[in-house]
């Protein structure tokens, strides 16, 4: 049998284009995948940003009650233990 014969380029052509079409096929995807992993990321700095505001407020809480608590004078005895 001839390489060169129509059977053997047809089905050559026919298997190039399942290739292309799968290669098409995962590159759709891929980039449906990438979007969505963009979209996470995005809330999840949102919300690290959140979690920092938050955290930084309480530390100035903690800070300003201890601030208090340690210029109030203490009322337990020093001898009592």
């Amino acid at each position: 049998m001839d390489v060169f014969s129509p059977y053997i380029q047809f089905g050559f052509a026919g298997l190039s284009f399942a290739l292309v079409a799968v290669i098409v096929w995962f590159m759709k995807n891929m980039i449906a995948l990438l979007s969505d992993v963009s979209r996470v990321i995005e809330h999840n700095s949102n919300v690290i940003g959140r979690l920092e505001t938050c955290t930084d407020r309480l530390e100035r809480a903690s800070k300003s009650l201890r601030d208090e608590l340690l210029s109030r004078p203490c009322l337990a005895k020093e001898d009592a233990e």
